[in-house]
């Protein structure tokens, strides 16, 4: 974990320490939040939208307990286009079928269905609660095969 910054056309560049900044290409970004994680995704949805010449695809898992949870949800919803989709996931309630919204935890299916596949030029930004974040999307992202420097830590 550490400061990341989006500087545009997919490059992100990660502050590790005080000596060491790393800067990660990407054509995809997957984001995986959870609850108020999703305020930094939101910062990186904008900003790339607002540029018309960034072809940065970007796709959102957003993990909540109930439906009523779900925050900027209209928000998400009218972002919605070519190059951002939004899928929800319920944790502590059932999913309203007509919304396409699925339950459970945030788990290989939901990722390989909603999230792009582990390749050089795929980023993946998490950021939400520690049991969410540290015990469950990180080593589920590593054994999927993600490269452990463009799994970036808010």
């Amino acid at each position: 974990s550490g400061k990341i910054k989006y500087l545009g056309n997919g490059l992100f560049e990660v502050v590790k320490s005080k000596l060491t900044t790393l800067q990660v290409s990407a054509t995809k970004v997957g984001m995986i939040a959870g609850g108020s994680g999703i305020t930094p995704m939101l910062q990186i949805i904008r900003e790339v939208l607002k540029r018309e010449e960034d072809g940065t695809e970007m796709s959102l898992l957003y993990s909540n307990k109930t439906e009523e949870d779900i925050l900027c949800r209209d928000m998400l919803s009218e972002l919605v286009g070519p190059k951002f989709s939004v899928h929800h996931t319920l944790t502590q309630s059932a999913a309203t079928p007509d919304k396409g919204y699925s339950t459970g935890r945030v788990n290989r299916d939901l990722v390989t269905s909603h999230l792009p596949g582990p390749a050089p030029d795929t980023v993946i930004l998490l950021c939400g609660p520690p049991g969410l974040v540290k015990d469950t999307c990180v080593p589920l992202l590593a054994d999927m095969g993600y490269l452990k420097d463009n799994v970036l830590l808010f």
